[in-house]
């Protein structure tokens, strides 16, 4: 369905902008905009609801959470229940939720909405196929709906939507940490209290190296409100942004300003819940028959002794009572049903006095007025229930029985989802401030133990940190562990990202599953229906009646209208019942607590102050150890030489030799190289590794005096051809600049650093290069993003680089001597970790369309594809609306192989199929540029690209949505310098050579932005498999 522009020019510019953030996959911005565009009226609302119906319904879609997928379910009927012109589509809507409940009451809504479809369908004039085919569309759920319902009489449904607990996600304790918590037990106890304090301005600036600006402004915003309001909590529509204090604040905000709350002109439209007091006759009566002929003939005879009756909770012990064990049993049933009624908040008021009127007109016929009976209070009290008979009790009974205490709306399912999410904002611990607010006072207890209950209060005290830390005791290494535990934070929120958009996407369908609540009460209260035909017919037929058949039957249609009233007002409060417990529920999802926003910098902050404290203690021993060496061999009078060459080897492996530690103690693993040759074969002698020239991705190796020519005959380079050291080492750096950015875009790689931790091997010094395994090992320890340690690995690994690889300026070519290089990863066990995560193995078949002839080629292996960027552009120019898949397929069509006649064929060229039968964790795509393109068209080809590709169409042999989500990418700029953009925490950031920070950039679309204004194009994309979450 396509969906029109809006009316109001600013509305349509915010609404195309929530268009963009749906096409792209992300909702959370889209429905942010929605959201801001609640005041639009008339069609503008239906093309908003649209949009926003069909979010809820990808999501429902995409999750596997039972409770969650109901949830937006709900919200997508709501969003398209509200208007006429959406009728077929919220037909659809209400029978896929009918379907995922099987229920009734979601059944009959469908069912009415596809008949108003229908209808809708006569009066517009459409295409008459179009009409036939929807009409056929209706008619067909009509049939199964209705079909549903009638089965559901039939048959006792017992549903269980208990979800499923989740297996035991304990983690073990991180490896590093069991080292560090030995550091952290000999440390003295002012220095651990030292660390509980945490500068404000420390904080600022730690953040603003992460996240810049953005990071700086969340963070002030949080120590704005802390100093002001002097607590943490609050409550947060995310509609309209608005802060409460208090959740009573915060609920009525949603009432009134929301529409959570059904507002009738009078009280005559709404029914009326039975009062505490009587509710508390019902529960605590002793429900016991009385002696009806006894007691009337008290009534009778003397009535003043009956007014005098004394009365404890609505119950006398002074009527005479009858030993019925027939009534005894009903009378028990029947309070037991009101209690329930009771407890579900249902039992009206008209119900009570429809049950009281069967006393009434039971005495009546005594000749006991209900004068009398006011006056003997017997119409105040339950106990009135007790003077029927069996006949009319069992007739009581019955009608109760027909009264719903639950409605198979899935109401509860979509509370029970808040309660899943309601987790992530709870925080244990206290933050406190000195009294200048510049130094945030952790809580002391974590230095001694775990903290077991939840503060939800929330509220700041000011203490002098000196005085509040002095007798904290240090005790264990719980802090620790607390530091690197984020089990309990919300992983797809994270500061900064803005408060509004914490779980935006479940409290919109909350709200919207209030305000479906609120449709039904209103349609039950104003507009209830009857169906009393043959009543009326028998009147207004019938002339030649007798006055009593008449009256009969007009007393009969009375008693129905009355009894379907009375039924009305209880299904009417059920639901209003349902809509009181979801907006408790989302007024809990409003919540928000700014400690669960500011600890996970927090703890990054003072985990690293931890660990910079650590190495400098190592290196310290270490320089220690170096110095009382050098000086032992002085004393052995060494030539001056030797000693020089001494002190280099020693120095260049004492970093390596603290990794080796590293891994020997904190790992306790190795990895191992097939028994082959201890050293690494240079790339041509690499059988495997040519075999990875059979397909796009080859590894173009030539000798270095070639590399080196190259270089110096660069256009621009004249004068540093005459200097070969100069070309050699400006060679050095570009290639170290390269292989920097190729090595951050493999440590962004989920999948490869998970392989790594999972399956470690034993290996011995001699079978892996050190700087292989120093990468490995820094790399899992998460020690490789300490600047100064990844420097020594990054100049350890290029030299290693330089021995079996020539240098390169080709970022391709660097990613595939990279992954040669680690091809001697390996063990007895199970293939090499390039082979298992980047290698696809490829069957190319053809069959000639001339002579029939279908060769059979082996098996090819590579890296992944290669396609020329002008040629994305020109199919993304020519098709427009087609997926970056796509145009890899046709782009591979252009693929043709002769029919090889030296086998017999015919020399035709045709066409290639491409076929795997498993694919790799991780799929590469390199891009082909001609260094000249313009600023539009990197960004028309960036356009091009796209987030998710499913390769099941780039290649046969695979299942359907094989989906692949890109995660780095390697782009060089206008200066020929390369930089690394990674997909971490919700967002892409750029990193930079050398450079200490990332560069926040934000959304793919913001992407595209930065790399056509400085001219970034991206040469090689790793995608993931988006089976692996991030």
């Amino acid at each position: 369905m396509e969906i029109p522009t809006l009316r109001d020019a600013n509305s349509e510019k915010l609404f195309k902008r929530a268009k963009d953030f749906y096409s792209a996959k992300d909702y959370i911005n889209a429905l942010e905009i929605i959201e801001d565009l609640r005041f639009v009226q008339g069609n503008d609302r239906m093309f908003v609801n649209v949009v926003q119906g069909q979010i809820f319904k990808e999501l429902a879609e995409k999750t596997e959470n039972t409770d969650v997928k109901v949830a937006y379910l709900l919200g997508s009927v709501q969003c398209l229940s509200i208007a006429p012109g959406l009728s077929s589509l919220a037909a659809i809507s209400l029978f896929i939720l009918a379907q995922q409940l099987d229920s009734v009451v979601y059944y009959k809504k469908s069912v009415r909405k596809a008949k108003e479809a229908l209808y809708n369908l006569t009066v517009n004039l459409k295409d008459p196929e179009i009409t036939k085919r929807e009409q056929k569309g209706m008619l067909s759920m009509i049939e199964i709906a209705e079909s549903r319902i009638a089965e559901s009489k039939t048959r006792g449904v017992v549903k269980n939507w208990e979800q499923k607990e989740d297996g035991d996600t304990r983690k073990s304790e991180p490896d590093f940490i069991k080292e560090l918590m030995l550091y952290w037990a000999g440390l003295n106890v002012e220095i651990k209290r030292n660390f509980m304090k945490v500068s404000t301005a420390e904080l600022t600036s730690y953040v603003e190296g992460l996240y810049g600006s953005e990071g700086v402004d969340a963070l002030e915003q949080v120590l704005t409100f802390a100093r002001e309001e002097g607590k943490w909590r609050f409550w947060m529509c995310r509609s309209c942004s608005n802060k409460f204090s208090s959740a009573e604040e915060c609920k009525n905000h949603l009432e009134q300003q929301h529409h959570a709350k059904f507002l009738p002109n009078s009280t005559k439209h709404m029914p009326q819940r039975i009062s505490k007091v009587w509710s508390r006759k019902i529960s605590i009566g002793s429900w016991q028959p009385v002696d009806a002929a006894a007691a009337i003939e008290l009534i009778k005879n003397r009535l003043e002794d009956v007014k005098a009756f004394a009365y404890e909770n609505g119950w006398s012990k002074d009527w005479p009572l009858a030993a019925d064990e027939e009534r005894s049993k009903l009378l028990k049933e029947i309070q037991l049903l009101l209690v329930s009624f009771c407890d579900h908040k249902i039992l009206s008021c008209s119900v009570r006095d429809w049950v009281v009127q069967f006393l009434v007109n039971h005495l009546e016929k005594l000749e006991v007025s209900k004068h009398i009976l006011t006056d003997s209070r017997l119409v105040e009290t339950p106990q009135s229930i007790c003077f029927l008979e069996c006949c009319e009790l069992n007739q009581i009974l019955e009608f109760l029985k027909n009264i719903k205490c639950e409605r198979d709306d899935g109401t509860n399912l979509v509370c029970r989802a808040v309660d899943s999410f309601c987790g992530g904002t709870r925080v244990k611990e206290k933050i406190d401030f000195d009294p200048q607010f510049s130094v945030l006072l952790l809580d002391k207890r974590l230095l001694q133990c775990k903290i077991s209950r939840f503060d939800d209060e929330g509220t700041i005290n000011v203490f002098d940190p000196s005085v509040h830390y002095a007798n904290a005791h240090a005790q264990g290494g719980y802090i620790l562990s607390w530091l690197v535990d984020n089990s309990s934070e919300d992983e797809s929120f994270r500061f900064p990202t803005p408060v509004r958009m914490h779980n935006l996407d479940i409290w919109v369908v909350v709200l919207k599953a209030v305000q479906f609540a609120l449709q039904d009460v209103f349609k039950g209260a104003s507009f209830p229906s009857f169906d009393f035909l043959n009543c009326m017919t028998v009147i207004r037929e019938h002339k030649d009646l007798s006055d009593d058949i008449v009256m009969k039957s007009i007393d009969l249609l009375k008693l129905a209208v009355t009894n379907k009233v009375v039924r009305i007002d209880s299904k009417i409060l059920l639901v209003e019942s349902a809509r009181i417990n979801l907006l408790n529920n989302l007024t809990r999802l409003s919540v928000f607590d700014y400690r669960s926003y500011i600890l996970r910098p927090m703890k990054e902050l003072i985990l690293d102050g931890i660990i910079y404290m650590e190495n400098k203690a190592k290196l310290a021993a270490a320089e220690a150890e170096l110095i009382s060496e050098e000086k032992q061999e002085e004393e052995m009078k060494l030539p001056s030489k030797k000693k020089k060459n001494k002190s280099n080897k020693k120095n260049s492996t004492s970093m390596s030799s603290h990794l080796d530690k590293t891994v020997e103690h904190e790992h306790s693993v190795n990895f191992e190289l097939e028994s082959t040759s201890p050293s690494l074969k240079p790339a041509e002698e690499d059988t495997f590794s040519s075999e990875r020239g059979l397909l796009e991705m080859t590894s173009k190796t030539t000798n270095q005096e070639e590399t080196t020519k190259d270089m110096q005959s660069r256009p621009g380079e004249d004068s540093l051809s005459k200097h070969p050291c100069s070309a050699y080492e400006e060679a050095t750096t570009r290639y170290n600049s390269i292989l920097d950015m190729v090595l951050k875009a493999h440590c962004n790689l989920k999948v490869l650093k998970e392989d790594l931790v999972h399956n470690r091997q034993p290996f011995s010094d001699n079978q892996v290069p050190c700087a292989l395994r120093d990468f490995f090992s820094a790399f899992v320890s998460e020690q490789i993003e300490y600047e100064g340690l990844y420097s020594y690995i990054l100049s350890a690994l290029l030299a290693s680089l330089k021995e079996v690889h020539p240098m390169s300026n080709d970022a391709a070519e660097v990613v595939i001597a990279i992954l040669e290089f680690w091809q001697c990863w390996k063990s007895p066990q199970r293939e090499s970790l390039v082979t298992r995560l980047f290698t696809l193995e490829v069957y190319e078949r053809m069959q000639c369309s001339k002579c029939r002839k279908m060769p059979n080629y082996p098996e090819q292996r590579s890296y992944g594809i290669v396609i020329t960027a002008d040629s994305i552009r020109d199919l993304k120019c020519a098709f427009g609306n087609i997926k970056f898949g796509d145009i890899i397929k046709v782009i591979r069509m252009e693929d043709k192989m002769l029919c090889d006649i030296k086998t017999r064929g015919c020399g035709k060229a045709n066409f290639v199929r491409h076929t795997i039968s498993s694919c790799p964790p991780i799929f590469t795509i390199v891009l082909e540029w001609e260094k000249n393109e313009t600023e539009k068209e990197i960004s028309e080809t960036l356009k091009a690209l796209d987030w998710e590709i499913d390769i099941s169409r780039l290649y046969e042999g695979l299942e359907p949505n094989t989906n692949y989500r890109l995660v780095s990418v390697i782009g060089c700029g206008e200066e020929g310098e390369h930089i690394c953009m990674a997909y971490k925490m919700n967002r892409w950031v750029s990193l930079r050579h050398e450079a200490l920070t990332e560069e926040v950039v934000g959304i793919w679309k913001s992407v595209v932005r930065f790399c056509g204004e400085r001219r970034v194009r991206p040469e090689i994309l790793f995608y993931e498999a988006a089976r692996l979450d991030r």
